[in-house]
């Protein structure tokens, strides 16, 4: 496989009009949280409140903060994972804030948004092959000849940079990086409006991540899909997005343009993420222990 990013077919534009992609509004999660007297009695716990934020097609935005700061509660939120507890979704220029069981509502909020989860492995069926997977996505979101899903399948492999012959293959046989490739390829099949990625290249090392991050910024500038891009990397951040918001403990603290919040930030908090961030040549600290 080479290293260079693969090109994106022409052809592949988002089927969602230009304009706001996400639209959230006063955004609350509260988790009822069980503990003590076997499980009787329980706490509130409040993991995001009061967000607010908004996207345009075509864009991307950033969420960061430490872990536990509520980054990965909006990303569920959003793609309907988790019901919010209070405020107001819109994707696509559609109210998706109340959770649905209806069939084709979801099927339709899938056609709409997609995420790509940190560990691409959980997600893939094992007993599936690449191809199988892919083919999935397009019978259920698109309205395609079995023909043109074959064809369409070739493209989205060599979109994310993978060839025909690894689509026969099951996921144990790929590397991490070309699973998250694969996770890729199988959200882009149902055209979605917008990407989430949840720490998507977190778990990769500094090459495969550089691949996958030249790649999203081909695809985005090409399809002109907006991607909400989760993650506690500042680096890759700075890389491929807009827009950022900074949580700390689900609270949004500061929000604006990616250049302007990592290179002039206002809030302490988002000092200190930027602080806490290794320089080139850092070296840890022997500490001795006595």
């Amino acid at each position: 496989m080479s290293d260079s990013t693969p090109s994106v077919p022409a052809a592949q534009k988002s089927r969602h009009l230009d304009g706001l992609a996400v639209e959230v509004k006063g955004l609350r999660k509260v988790f009822r949280v069980s503990g003590g007297s076997g499980g009787r009695r329980h706490h509130l716990f409040v993991a995001v409140e009061d967000a607010s934020f908004s996207l345009e097609q075509g864009h991307s935005l950033g969420i960061v903060g430490e872990s536990g700061s509520g980054k990965t509660t909006i990303a569920r939120m959003l793609v309907g994972i988790e019901p919010a507890s209070g405020g107001t979704i819109i994707v696509a220029g559609r109210d998706r804030s109340a959770s649905t069981k209806r069939t084709a509502e979801r099927r339709r909020r899938g056609s709409e948004m997609q995420i790509v989860f940190q560990d691409p492995y959980t997600s893939l069926d094992p007993r599936q092959s690449i191809n199988g997977c892919i083919n999935e996505v397009l019978k259920l979101h698109l309205t395609m000849t079995e023909s043109e899903r074959r064809q369409r399948i070739i493209e989205l492999l060599d979109q994310v940079g993978l060839t025909e012959r690894q689509g026969l293959v099951l996921p144990k046989n790929l590397s991490g990086g070309q699973r998250q490739r694969v996770a890729i390829a199988r959200a882009l099949a149902a055209e979605p409006a917008v990407l989430v990625l949840d720490e998507a290249v977190s778990a990769l090392d500094v090459s495969i991540q550089a691949q996958i991050i030249n790649l999203l910024n081909d695809i985005r500038e090409r399809t002109n899909m907006a991607f909400i891009f989760i993650s506690h990397n500042l680096a890759v951040v700075r890389q491929v997005t807009d827009q950022t918001l900074v949580l700390k403990k689900g609270v949004v603290v500061e929000q604006g343009a990616t250049e302007k919040i990592l290179d002039a930030p206002e809030d302490d908090y988002t000092k200190l993420l930027l602080a806490s961030v290794p320089e080139p040549g850092w070296k840890p600290r022997r500490v001795s222990v006595d």
